[in-house]
């Protein structure tokens, strides 16, 4: 009545499975990461750019978007999104000739 084989060879096997599925959860959640950020297939910055955003507070951001020309300032909290400041190509043309 030795059960110490079966129970190593058991344990083995248990812990061979538990390998195999931390490999392909993690593999699924890379794959998961990847896609969140690309964006849908064929819809990567067609019509709407985000052309950068920075964090002022926790779940708090400003972004700056460009969207068929029009450069559009948007304060972005969890629950809320602000229009601050809107700036069409003319406007662009302005600020860009004053800074040279």
């Amino acid at each position: 009545m030795n059960y110490y084989p079966d129970l190593l060879t058991a344990s083995l096997k248990i812990f061979a499975v538990l390998a195999v599925m931390t490999v392909v959860l993690i593999s699924v959640l890379y794959v998961v990461k990847k896609m969140i950020r690309n964006g849908p297939a064929g819809a990567k910055g067609r019509y709407i750019k985000v052309l950068d955003t920075r964090y002022i507070g926790p779940r708090k951001t400003v972004t700056l978007i460009e969207v068929h020309g029009v450069l559009l300032v948007l304060g972005v909290t969890h629950d809320n999104i602000q229009l601050l400041a809107k700036m069409d190509a003319a406007q662009r043309n302005e600020i860009n000739s004053a800074e040279d």
